[in-house]
């Protein structure tokens, strides 16, 4: 039997056995001392401190050396600090306790290494977490103290950091903000409507923008702290002892005039009974007492006035002289649009045809029709992407949603944020049912929404809702006096679902709740096991036959063809949602099998046709592929990958070399391993062109390389030790992580050590860094990007010549699941390898895609493309002349829809 090989599942035991894995953590983080600088808010050594709108700052503000400005109308509740006594002493104190976390020698110690993104839902938990280039933060980051409440966080980052709008931190299982440390070497930026929680120690400017909070405090070693009307919680618990928070309204939040009983709520310590509320229209320049109020909860209705400002704020006075502010929000005034269908609980089927939202109300223009867009051009010339807005905002997709190509939208206006639901006034005047629904065509369907109502602006946005209005997806944006809009109605399923409509005026209308159901997938099963093409040995036991599909029936019957379908023989009939079953497998010869699988429903799935072989014996063969023929090694290389190829060869293999064309052997040692890797522990310091390596196991099967040199080195020093760090217990890091290269030598070994990387089988080698031996014996290496890469190598070479390599680790989550299939069902295989003039490639593609399937060398140069094109879903056996290629180890690589899949292909003339 042939057992072919993938990169993404070999040397799982190899790894196992021999992986060296050094990972620098802690059991528990400690806060940084921070000295008198702790009892800050917003505090710079050197720069400006700056502020407009209203900006509030709980615990002491101030500057050693720069303007302070924007205070009044900001305001503080401490003690400001411009370049006096004070101030100096919190800039040594900040200094020093920066420099403890992040200047050169303490960067590098962390517990993990972050991506160049954070947030999109991730979760941190009680660590040191380092990155050494721009960070960004987007969407959602949550900190985790699993139960413990004195739980620390802190992140390292030697370069700057940006915030994303509308970027949110959270916190979970007791974690606390004022446990959270962010030393950032540069530039800390936190765009609008964010919420930002932790100490932040920035060797930079600072800047929050668009009504930002930040939980906790802003500190810079050097540069300017710029606010805009922000909420600043203060120092971590250095405050005063009692305190009052406003929590809703929240900044950013759009609040509906005429809406009652809104619930104004708050937390704090040391509240007093009676508590009096006001209003602020214009940002704090004025106010309105609104209530008063006797409680010793922390909620309280609000009768939301019709008005319109987008300048809002609550303030929040106890008898005991506590404030608290809420964050600047708006309020819209009621709408005059009136949405009449999809009316309260109606069904519309996804992906219906031009569906009619229709709306009316007081001074009703009329009805119009907006066209659907035209249908596309064919495949071969899509529509072009239309170019973005003048001013884009973050996170606003402004196309209409489309099964297919976009047609040109028209211009974009000024996205208008989300807002809350309102009351429809008065009875509605006209309504327009809704047609019959038909099946949606092959490209855009359109959904008509259609609206009326008095002065409405011309620029109109639609959205919607499949979560009662929680979040909002862009629908498209219209410049038009009419009252109809095509809408194409998403293929999901709601029970929520929504419409909204916004003028550039703000003027709001929200359907109500409609359901949208989404249209019957049929049932498909497709068997990945056997694949196409493979080769399975009779007598097997136990083989495992597995398929993937959707809407499959739990009751199933599994049978096989030796003769092309002409008849069928029952393996088996199961009664539960397994994908796979074993079979023991007949011990015959056939070219023609077949799997089928049958659901009680009737859906058929069938693999490809493979083979099966008889078990007699075949013969065994070990083939050497590193060292080449003719390669040339130097003398007293450490840990030398000796590389192989062994089909039907025992566990147990000895290795032994010859200096002298085989007359006399010497054993370099024995191993039990199925892997295809062994490493020389260190080659003979001589000189010598006639070097052999041989390999034999159990039963005397034997492989024996081709003549190889080696160049005798001078012996006067060595480099005794190679250690990596960042890899886990498998011998595997993440894409786009860091690797550690630590080494020790004795005596003189040069001048510089050459630090290198190899992905491919050490066929070739990438630089990585040159370090003087002046300097301390280290180097990183960022692991690439995307991808899995196995086995990786690290090499350090001197330039006396003394050489070490790394033990073999990989790179990237591992996506095959047997040999060369992937967890997507993707699977490559070649036959017959070894091959001479012509092999076959067997892939199977489970979704249509682009395909390219090319040829390396050892060297990595690219010698040929098998096929690059697009390939719909099925399995195919793509044959392939080798004449061209010389004899040698070659490497095939698959790649399509994102995934990669790579082989060994041995060619022998």
């Amino acid at each position: 039997m042939n057992r072919l090989f993938s990169l993404h599942s070999r040397f799982g035991a190899f790894l196992a056995f021999f992986a060296m894995v050094v990972v620098a953590s802690t059991n528990a983080q400690v806060a940084p001392q921070l000295g008198t600088a702790k009892a800050y808010g917003a505090f710079t050594g050197a720069g400006a401190v700056q502020s407009t709108g209203l900006t509030v700052v709980v615990g002491n503000i101030g500057t050693n050396a720069g303007e302070f400005t924007g205070f009044p109308p900001g305001i503080y509740t401490g003690e400001l600090h411009n370049a006096d006594a004070a101030s100096l002493t919190a800039k040594n104190d900040l200094t020093t306790g920066y420099n403890l976390m992040n200047d050169a020698v303490h960067a590098i110690i962390f517990d993990e290494a972050l991506n160049a993104t954070m947030g999109n839902g991730q979760t941190l938990f009680s660590k040191t977490y380092g990155r050494e280039d721009l960070t960004t933060i987007t969407g959602e980051l949550t900190f985790d103290a699993e139960g413990d409440p004195d739980a620390i966080f802190i992140v390292k980052i030697r370069a700057a950091l940006n915030v994303a709008a509308f970027t949110k931190i959270k916190l979970a299982n007791g974690a606390k903000a004022t446990n959270i440390y962010w030393a950032v070497d540069g530039a800390v930026t936190v765009l609008d409507s964010s919420v930002f929680l932790g100490t932040v120690i920035a060797n930079g400017a600072i800047h929050f923008y668009g009504g930002s909070t930040l939980e906790g405090s802003a500190l810079s070693v050097i540069g300017a702290i710029t606010l805009a009307g922000n909420s600043v919680s203060g120092p971590n618990g250095f405050g005063p002892q009692d305190s009052l928070i406003v929590l809703t309204p929240e900044i950013g939040d759009t609040l509906q005039g005429g809406q009652t009983n809104y619930q104004i709520t708050w937390r704090g310590t040391g509240i007093g009974v009676i508590k009096t509320f006001a209003l602020s229209l214009d940002s704090g320049l004025t106010w309105t007492n609104i209530d008063t109020v006797s409680t010793t909860g922390f909620t309280t209705g609000w009768d939301i006035p019709d008005t319109s400002s987008s300048k809002a704020i609550i303030r929040l006075t106890d008898t005991n002289g506590l404030v608290g502010y809420s964050g600047v929000f708006t309020i819209l005034p009621t709408p005059e649009i009136i949405i009449l269908t999809p009316t309260l609980n109606q069904v519309l089927v996804g992906g219906t045809l031009n569906y009619q939202i229709t709306w009316s109300g007081p001074g009703e223009k009329g009805l119009g029709t907006f066209p659907p867009p035209p249908p596309p051009a064919p495949p071969s010339a899509p529509f072009p992407t239309p170019p973005p807005p003048a001013s884009p905002v973050p996170g606003v997709f402004r196309a209409p949603f489309c099964t297919g190509p976009l047609p040109p939208p028209p211009p974009f206006p000024a996205f208008l944020g989300g807002g809350g639901f309102f009351s429809p006034p008065g009875t509605p005047q006209k309504a327009v049912p809704p047609p019959a629904l038909v099946p949606p065509p092959p490209w855009c369907e359109n959904f008509q929404i259609t609206w009326s109502g008095s002065g409405i602006a011309e620029m109109n946005t639609f959205e919607y809702s499949l979560d009662s209005g929680a979040t909002w997806k862009m629908i498209g944006t219209m410049a038009t006096n009419g009252f109809a809009y095509a809408w194409n109605v998403p293929d999901t399923s709601s029970t929520k679902a929504m419409v909204r409509i916004t003028d550039a005026n703000s003027l709001r209308a929200v359907s109500k709740v409609f359901s949208i159901t989404r249209t019957p997938i049929p049932g498909v099963i497709t068997v990945v096991r056997p694949a196409r093409g493979e080769v399975i040995l009779g007598g097997t036991m136990n083989y495992r036959i597995s398929w993937i599909g959707t809407n499959i029936a739990s009751r199933k019957k599994i049978e096989v063809s030796l003769d092309s379908g002409a008849t069928w023989t029952r393996i088996s009939e199961i009664t539960d949602n397994s994908l796979s079953i074993s079979w023991d497998v007949p011990d015959t010869n056939t070219t023609r099998a077949f799997v089928r699988v049958t659901d009680g429903n009737g859906i058929v799935g069938v693999s490809g046709k493979f083979t099966i072989i008889s078990s007699a014996p075949a013969p065994g063969s070990i083939v050497i592929w590193h060292p080449m023929a003719g390669e040339e090694i130097m003398g007293g290389y450490v840990n030398f990958p000796i590389a192989f190829t062994a089909i039907n060869a025992s566990a147990r293999k000895t290795f032994e070399y010859s200096l002298d064309g085989g007359a006399t052997w010497v054993v370099i040692g024995e191993a039990d391993t199925y892997g295809q890797f062994y490493s020389w522990p260190m080659v003979p310091n001589v000189e010598t062109s006639l070097a052999l390596i041989r390999i034999t196991d159990a039963t005397g099967i034997i492989g024996l390389s081709g003549l190889f040199t080696i160049t005798k080195m001078p012996d006067d020093g060595i480099i005794d030790a190679l250690t990596l760090t960042g890899l886990d217990g498998n011998g595997n890091i993440d894409n786009s992580g860091v690797v550690g290269i630590n080494w020790t030598y004795t005596g003189e070994i040069g001048t510089s050590v050459n630090v290198e990387v190899s992905l491919d089988y050490t066929a070739t080698w990438m630089h990585v860094a040159t370090v003087p031996t002046t300097s301390a014996p280290y180097a990183s290496w960022v692991t690439p990007s995307s991808g899995f890469f196995n086995p990786v190598f690290i090499r350090v070479t001197s330039t006396k010549g003394m050489t070490r390599a790394s033990l073999p680790f990989s790179i990237g989550s591992v996506t095959a699941v047997e040999t060369d299939l992937s967890e997507l069902g993707y699977a490559i295989s070649s036959y017959p390898n070894p091959t001479g003039s012509q092999t076959t490639f067997r892939v199977n593609i489970p979704q249509a895609g682009f395909a390219t399937l090319s040829i390396f060398d050892q060297r990595g140069t690219n010698v040929g493309i098998v096929t690059s094109q697009y390939f719909a879903e099925g399995a195919y056996d793509i044959p392939y002349g080798t004449n061209e290629l010389s004899s040698g180890i070659y490497t095939y690589v698959l790649t399509v829809n994102g995934d990669r899949l790579a082989n060994r292909l041995v060619v022998t003339k």
